[in-house]
């Protein structure tokens, strides 16, 4: 019998998630199967090409957020904040990370994991993990500082619908704020030669006077 899966972090506790069971030639159990039923080819399909481990390139968005932040349309509340910004304020010196979509513009490795209704973007900075509920809604949701995310299926793209995003002193950028009405859609899109496109619509009333897109 051969048994693959993803053990716990947790050493203390002898937990696996299980993938596959096979013994011989036959299968004895598939997750994958389990989780992508036959009544559900296309979406099973789209989510076997976004699943995997990707590297963020830095471009034109990043540099929006994190370089020159006064490009971004700030209200007078925010160009406030901007101002009397001071290292001591940062929230990452307590260890918060960066909410999205400053958080995916970020160089480095995120993974895409595809779980039946539920998809897990994780990414190596701060070991964040966003869940992703398909099919949902942001009813009864509680304030974090990824938000709560619903997704859907738009022909072969992902539709990540982020609200409920608890205040962050640098959420829209190195030095502007976010606040509880900061609203986030997010679009994955696999390419022809086999890449992943992210692009983003954010609007956030209490400090940008505009929708920011990248």
């Amino acid at each position: 019998v051969v048994v693959t899966g993803n053990p716990g972090r947790n050493a203390a506790r002898s937990v696996l998630y299980l993938r596959t069971l096979r013994k011989a030639d036959a299968v004895l159990y598939d997750a994958a199967a389990v989780f992508a039923p036959s009544s559900r080819p296309a979406a099973a399909a789209r989510a076997s090409g976004l699943a995997g481990t990707w590297s963020t390139q830095v471009g034109p968005a990043f540099v929006q957020f994190l370089g020159n932040q006064a490009s971004l349309p700030g209200t007078p509340k925010g160009a406030a904040a901007m101002a009397e910004f001071v290292d001591t304020v940062n929230p990452g010196t307590d260890c918060v990370p960066f909410s999205a979509p400053i958080y995916m513009l970020l160089p480095g490795f995120r993974s895409i994991e595809i779980r039946g209704d539920v998809v897990l973007i994780r990414g190596e900075d701060a070991a964040v993990e966003r869940v992703v509920h398909l099919g949902a809604t942001h009813a009864g949701a509680t304030a974090g500082v990824q938000g709560h995310s619903v997704g859907r299926w738009e022909g072969a793209e992902l539709v990540v619908d982020t609200t409920h995003f608890a205040a962050h002193r640098i959420g829209n950028g190195g030095a502007l704020p976010s606040g509880a009405e900061k609203h986030l859609v997010e679009r994955f899109a696999l390419t022809p030669e086999g890449g992943l496109t992210y692009s983003f619509v954010l609007e956030d009333p209490e400090y940008l006077t505009a929708t920011v897109t990248g």
